[in-house]
């Protein structure tokens, strides 16, 4: 084969690999067929939470709940109302039970379990219930309620029982905390971020 024609063939495996390799750079990305930039977008619309990170939700809801020590708990619309503007102030925890470990069985308590706190309260006639809004200053936590991964909470308070027909009606509620959970006793306590619909 003449010098020539060698370095010609030679020129045209070598286009060819370039426009593969091209070709194969080019689908590497993020193409609308693979995954469409608003996907996108709504991926890594919280990648990054800035703190403290706003949050909003429910506390309670005004009715009767069951209860594992005294059977039946009722909350009336007045006594929630009362206890509106205590609640301002009030540290959310990582998860239930930090009240009762560290000041019923005196054990030390990680101090990363507070992660927030709230910083308004107020009653929603209409629903009949305590609502709220917070600040998060846990990065991680916060990352977790914008991707909707934590959606409940659950509230921890001191209260006056007072027996009324067969449960009984908590009185002079004072607060205590505001917990993560999974599973609260009221399916509407709630947490999202403040600027969700």
């Amino acid at each position: 084969m003449k010098r020539s024609t060698l370095y010609g063939a030679i020129n045209i495996l070598l286009r060819q690999k370039n426009t593969l390799i091209k070709k194969s750079v080019s689908e590497t990305h993020f193409s609308s067929n693979i995954c469409p930039s608003s996907k996108i977008t709504e991926l890594t619309k919280f990648s990054k939470v800035q703190l403290p990170f706003p949050v909003k939700g429910v506390l309670i809801t005004s009715g009767s709940y069951k209860d594992s020590r005294f059977g039946k708990i009722i909350l009336t619309e007045e006594d929630l109302k009362k206890s509106a503007d205590l609640w301002v102030g009030v540290n959310i925890f990582k998860q239930h039970g930090v009240y009762e470990a560290a000041f019923l069985e005196g054990r030390d308590v990680p101090i990363d379990m507070v992660v927030g706190k709230i910083t308004n309260a107020f009653w929603n006639d209409r629903k009949k219930r305590l609502e709220y809004e917070g600040e998060i200053d846990d990065e991680n936590i916060a990352f977790k309620i914008a991707r909707g991964l934590i959606k409940h909470v659950s509230i921890t308070f001191t209260q006056d029982r007072v027996k009324l027909g067969d449960g009984y009606r908590l009185k002079n509620i004072k607060p205590i905390d505001l917990s993560l959970v999974f599973n609260p006793r009221d399916k509407n306590a709630s947490i999202e971020p403040k600027n969700a619909n």
